[in-house]
């Protein structure tokens, strides 16, 4: 009896295509072609795993080509949503809202226009969120300066205290928060107890060009 050949190895396409409408395209490694062809597109790419620098070339948005170190492009893609891991990352959004998630690296990510969500993570971190109503996401052993923060944009900051159910008109109250002028901006400072006394204060972000007293409660979210 003839041996049975064995089938053929599954090979992923070298260009994954969207379609005419609005697509979310996912990417989980740094390989790979993606094209959002026509209509609004995402592409979520999902490299937690990574302990290398993630860089970022090229210009995001309808007509733009992207790239990640090279090896990952996209082009036709509206907006990212982009997590990473422990490497230095440089990541930047295009037009519309994008989402960054950084790792535990000294990433620098710009938002670029529309309404981004910046979550930083840990590391000395260098932000922008450009045009548009941005949240930047701050972390408990990570400094992030934030080079254009501004509330008549509809800027806003977030932090998630270890703590359950904190509002940040509590957060003032108890003196969790505390917002301290400096040359360079407003220094944000967090104390995960407050008057508790468990915990010192520690600095975590700094608003350039920003004055203290600008930065109240109706600031964070």
């Amino acid at each position: 009896m003839a041996k049975r050949r064995p089938p053929p190895p599954v090979t992923s396409p070298s260009v994954i295509n969207g379609s005419s409408g609005n697509d979310i395209l996912t990417a989980e490694r740094l390989t790979g072609t993606f094209d959002g062809l026509a209509g609004f597109d995402r592409l979520d790419i999902r490299l937690g795993q990574l302990t290398t620098a993630v860089i970022m070339s090229g210009s995001v948005g309808d007509g733009a080509t992207a790239s990640l170190n090279g090896t990952l492009v996209f082009r036709n893609i509206e907006s990212v949503n982009i997590l990473t891991g422990t490497g230095n990352d440089r990541l930047f959004g295009g037009s519309a809202g994008d989402f960054f998630f950084t790792g535990l690296g000294d990433d620098t990510v710009s938002g670029n226009g529309g309404n981004d969500l910046l979550d930083l993570g840990q590391g000395n971190n260098l932000a922008s969120g450009g045009a548009g109503a941005d949240r930047f996401v701050l972390s408990s052993g990570g400094y992030s300066t934030i080079t254009d923060f501004s509330a008549s944009e509809g800027d806003r900051l977030q932090f998630f205290f270890d703590v359950v159910d904190v509002t940040s008109a509590d957060a003032f109250a108890t003196g969790m928060y505390r917002i301290v002028d400096t040359a360079a901006g407003a220094v944000v400072q967090i104390d995960q107890d407050g008057a508790i006394g468990g915990f010192s204060y520690q600095s975590i972000a700094l608003l350039s060009g920003v004055a203290a007293a600008d930065v109240g409660a109706d600031l964070f979210v």
